[in-house]
């Protein structure tokens, strides 16, 4: 028996986490400015794949944006609240965090 209408694969958000993972570099590398077939390429997939996951490019390149912003919210919080930190230790553990 298959899927019902409009269900997804239970590993749909895992592999649509994986694309995306391979495609943020290029979207940074590209400026922003990369077409779906350079999308394809750097993920190792096709076009339609990237349709299926993503919708058009805008909407791959937006959802790469919000990714970058929930991950950078962590760094954010740990700068705005150093826990008793001084700042040059503050500093020293956020500049370890992000590399």
């Amino acid at each position: 028996m298959g899927r019902p209408t409009g269900a997804r694969n239970s590993e749909y958000e895992n592999r649509r986490s994986e694309l995306l993972a391979r495609l943020l570099p290029a979207i940074v590398a590209s400026g922003g400015q990369i077409s779906l077939h350079e999308m394809a390429r750097a993920t190792g997939t096709s076009i339609p794949t990237i349709k299926h996951y993503f919708g058009d490019r805008s909407q791959a390149v937006a959802e790469a944006l919000r990714t970058v912003q929930r991950d950078a919210a962590v760094h954010i919080r740990a700068i705005a609240d150093p826990k008793g930190q001084k700042l040059a230790a503050s500093l020293l553990q956020l500049a370890r965090d992000l590399a």
